[in-house]
């Protein structure tokens, strides 16, 4: 699982384990703007076994959730998303 909570830059790895049923990725309240969240799509739709998706709290916009919709059919989220 991954969580941040910081208006800070941050460093993600996201590494699947055999023990783990998905991966949870939470960045809640994390000044993501849409550019960040463009970026971020690009990498999670490489990951084949997320579980939670959690953005709440951001300040996404209009373009930000666009660009999330546009890459969601390629992200494999198995259980959840805020």
């Amino acid at each position: 699982m991954v969580e941040v909570r910081s208006s800070e830059n941050a460093f993600l790895h996201l590494v699947s384990s055999k023990e783990s049923q998905g991966t949870s990725c939470r960045l809640t309240d994390s000044g993501l703007g849409p550019e960040e969240m463009e970026e971020l799509c690009r990498i999670l739709e490489q990951c084949n076994q997320l579980a939670e998706l959690d953005f709440s709290r951001n300040r996404l916009g209009n373009e930000g959730l666009r660009h999330l919709l546009e890459r969601l059919p390629k992200m494999c989220i198995s259980y959840l998303m805020k």
